[in-house]
């Protein structure tokens, strides 16, 4: 999120690819983009990242743009 004082001007939402995750995302442009008044969202994909699940597995694609929508959808 941006600083206390700086405005929030929108909200962007970072869906990774296929064998990526947030982490490197978080490290880098996020807190920059963070900085100029927007507050920035992501979430590693069971399997992905940070998150629980054998590596890499994608048992079911609708299952995990399920998971997205709902999770940006609390955000929202």
């Amino acid at each position: 999120m941006p600083e206390h004082r700086v405005p929030i001007d929108g909200a962007l939402f970072f869906c990774h690819g296929y064998g990526s995750t947030c982490t490197f995302f978080f490290e880098g442009i996020a807190r920059q983009i963070a900085a100029s008044g927007f507050g920035v969202y992501a979430m590693d994909f069971p399997g992905f990242g940070l998150s629980e699940g054998l590596h890499g597995y994608i048992p079911s694609f609708d299952d995990l743009v399920d998971d997205a929508i709902e999770f940006y959808t609390k955000i929202k």
